[in-house]
């Protein structure tokens, strides 16, 4: 039985010769049965920002269509 439904936010996938690469946003959807989406992992993804010095634009391509999910 499903009890929950996750979705992890990654940039699109890159295959380049032999390598495989994506770069996951620090984000995630959660949703549990009878309940709304929310957003997960955000503390996360603040910690890292500052960490790894994403780039701001970055930070707002990844937060920003969460909206419209």
């Amino acid at each position: 039985m499903i009890v929950s439904y996750y979705c992890n936010v990654a940039l699109l996938s890159v295959f380049n010769v032999n390598v495989l690469s994506f770069v996951d946003l620090d984000l995630a959807l959660v949703k549990e049965l009878d309940r709304e989406w929310k957003v997960s992992v955000v503390e996360e993804l603040k910690m890292n920002c500052s960490k790894y010095h994403y780039p701001s634009k970055l930070v707002e391509a990844s937060v920003h269509p969460l909206d419209t999910l």
